[in-house]
């Protein structure tokens, strides 16, 4: 098929992450192209990504794969960071053209004073939005993305005493959550409850420049299949050479794109509380070059388009009914209804109620491009 053909090396590459490190083929194949959206002629900026992921659910062996192979583009950020640092000791050349890298940003902020935390969350996203940053007549400038990590259970849960922490189960329900919501004050019985570190850490203009990507958290049947894989898995660490050091003009031409649903998948992110429809069809675009880099190719196409759309329930934060719906309707559009309503496990008027929000089978028929 086609679409195998024109996405083959983001597929290799994917499938070869994951006989390393188990659950991570979808995950490799959305954020290798994010991070190659930097060589190409990007829209506005390029891609960057925040994978929150389960502790010790394998990002930061993500992230060593990755580096491993590509250490000359890539500034490996140090654990403990400060926004003065940044500014002040690092070499100007860490910041052009390279991909800024930190696989725990929960040691980076724990800590710092309100305004060593504001600094440092106003570096990454003025240097991410505008390619310079500025404090003190310190001046630097780049033209960067960035991939980092931070662990779900801290990313989510409330802290109400040194310890101890609760969970808000409420953060992950669809269209409850805001990605880029400000910090929040809430009071319990005889507590004063803390904002979590989504809400403390990170500013709406923040969120809507790195974009999360949260991976289904693993349950009992999933933790004893990694088990299982983890005694017979590869030993070495795999190669995952990608296409940069050179940037490249990637053509983005509308009257070879099904514009129709390209706008349905900006609407999509809008939908789903993940990024504005304007910033939604920068990251599209700019994941669609990003692609096309990495398979060789000078022309986004409607594969690349049909991929993102594949990839986008990896930025749900849990599987919802909604995702669930979105899953079977865009990965099985040629099955009837009623083995939609099968695979997904739903009942049928969840089912049916889900579609009619987010659209009928045509707007998935994969378009044989």
């Amino acid at each position: 098929m086609r679409f195998e053909e024109d996405n083959s090396e983001t597929i290799r590459l994917g499938k070869l992450v994951a006989e390393y490190l188990y659950g991570y083929e979808e995950v490799s194949m959305l954020i290798l192209p994010n991070i190659c959206s930097l060589w190409t002629n990007y829209t506005q900026r390029p891609n960057s990504n925040l994978l929150v992921e389960d502790m010790g659910g394998g990002k930061s062996t993500f992230f060593e794969i990755i580096y491993e192979s590509n250490k000359r583009y890539i500034t490996r950020l140090p654990s403990k960071i400060y926004a003065s640092d940044l500014v002040k000791s690092f070499k100007k050349s860490c910041f052009k053209n390279k991909l800024l890298m930190h696989d725990d940003l929960i040691p980076a902020f724990s800590g710092l004073s309100n305004k060593s935390r504001e600094q440092l969350t106003g570096f990454f996203t003025e240097l991410l939005s505008s390619g310079k940053y500025i404090q003190l007549g310190n001046k630097v400038t780049g033209n960067c993305n960035a991939l980092f990590g931070i662990a779900r259970k801290f990313f989510y849960e409330r802290q109400t005493k040194i310890d101890l922490l609760e969970s808000n189960e409420s953060e992950e329900s669809l269209g409850h959550s805001n990605p880029g919501s400000h910090p929040i004050e809430v009071k319990t019985e005889g507590n004063k409850e803390k904002p979590n570190l989504k809400e403390k850490l990170f500013t709406e203009t923040f969120t809507d420049r790195v974009i999360q990507i949260k991976p289904i958290s693993k349950d009992i049947t999933a933790k004893l299949k990694v088990l299982e894989f983890m005694c017979d898995r590869k030993t070495t660490i795999p190669k995952i050479v990608l296409p940069l050091g050179v940037k490249k003009n990637i053509i983005f031409n509308p009257k070879n794109l099904d514009m129709k649903r390209f706008n349905n998948l900006c609407l999509d992110f809008d939908r789903l509380h993940i990024i504005s429809v304007q910033r939604a069809f920068n990251y599209c675009i700019n994941f669609m070059k990003g692609n096309a880099l990495l398979n060789n190719r000078t022309e986004i196409n409607n594969n690349d388009l049909e991929l993102l759309q594949d990839l986008l329930p990896l930025h749900f934060a849990q599987e919802t009914n909604y995702a669930k719906t979105y899953k079977v309707l865009s990965r099985f559009p040629d099955l009837t209804d009623d083995q939609l309503i099968q695979k997904s496990n739903l009942s049928k008027g969840t089912f049916y109620k889900y579609k009619n929000i987010i659209g009928g089978k045509e707007r998935f028929m994969p378009t044989n491009q």
